[in-house]
This record gives C-alpha cells, structure tokens and sequence, in this order.
C-alpha cells in the first residue's frame, strides 16, 4: 500500500490549516486582549469562541457538509483544511489571549512613546514575548491537523486526497476477508 499520497494529503492540511490558524487566531486574540474597542460584550465574544471549540465536532458536520457540497468543493481537501481551521481558531485565540493579557502593558506603552507603529509593535516587541505560547498552540493545532479523520471520512471522496488516517483506514479495510466476515455474521446471527 502506497502511504505517500496520505503523507501529501496530510502535509497540505497540516500546513495550510496551521499558518491560517495562527495568522487569524494570533491577531484576534491580541484585539481581544489588548486593542481598546466600543463593544461592550468582549467577555460574551471570548465565551462564544469557546462555545465553538467546546461543541462535539459531529455538531458542525451537517452544516459543513452542506456548505461545501453547495460551493462544489466537496471531492478536494479544501473542506478538511476548511474545518480544521475552523477547529482551531478558536483553540488559538483562548490559548494566546492569556498570554497577551500577561504582558505589562508599561512595555507597550513605552514603544509607542518612542514613535513605533501598532504593526511594528506587535510584530517587535509583541510577538517575541509569547513566542513559547505560539509554540504551543501551533503543537497542539498540528496534532490535531494530523490526526483529522472526522471530516476525512466525511469530505474526502477520492483517493488521490486522503491523509494519513484515512489511508490508514482503508488499508485496514481492504485486508479484511469478507468471506470469514460473512461466516461471522451467520454465526452471530444463528
């Protein structure tokens, strides 16, 4: 069995699923913690973004499914990438938003006191100092990238797009012999 085509499928959902992840899930999670806004339910919003990583992910299928059969996308990895973001933003943005609320705002503060943008401070002084919490936050959206079977099995319909997982399943189906299947199933039944 040729486990390089899983390898491939894997690596694309992996990689695209994680940099989206981060990119959004990083940037909300310091608006949340840090910018200073006119919305007066920031705490109801952090809850509901913790609703959406909480609900069983059998929950979100239905609507996925109908949702990319609609935009025609259905047979590609694009609703497994699509899902697993989903998935993971949230995970992000409650992980990192600790982190960003830690920071002594004095640090902040003083950048831009000597004239630093908002991008440069966030990308300077900002990001370095929760770098360790990126890191983990990326580990565990990586493992959870990599064992997706879920929405696999649901989205993915051709072989030529099946991660690891789902490889790994179809090989333990293809060496089931389905004449002793069937002589169990007439002795369960007898």
């Amino acid at each position: 069995y040729e486990i390089g085509s899983g390898l491939v499928g894997s690596e694309m959902c992996i990689r695209d699923s994680l940099a989206i992840s981060l990119v959004f899930g990083i940037t909300c999670a310091y608006i949340l913690a840090r910018v200073r806004f006119r919305l007066k339910g920031r705490k109801i919003l952090v809850y509901w973004v913790l609703l959406v990583r909480v609900m069983p992910l059998v929950s979100f299928a239905i609507p996925f499914y109908i949702m990319f059969t609609e935009l025609g996308i259905l047979a590609t990895l694009i609703p497994v990438i699509a899902a697993c973001v989903f998935i993971n933003i949230p995970l992000t943005i409650w992980f990192i938003i600790s982190f960003f609320r830690d920071l002594p705002t004095e640090l902040e503060e003083s950048a831009k006191l000597d004239g630093a943008t908002e991008w440069k401070l966030f990308v300077r002084i900002v990001l370095p100092l929760v770098l360790p919490g990126i890191a983990a936050v990326a580990m565990l959206s990586f493992v959870y990238a990599w064992n997706e079977y879920t929405y696999s099995v649901m989205f993915v319909q051709t072989p030529q797009h099946y991660t690891v997982p789902l490889k790994l399943a179809t090989i333990n189906m293809d060496a089931v012999s389905y004449t002793h299947l069937r002589a169990h199933e007439t002795g369960a039944y007898l």
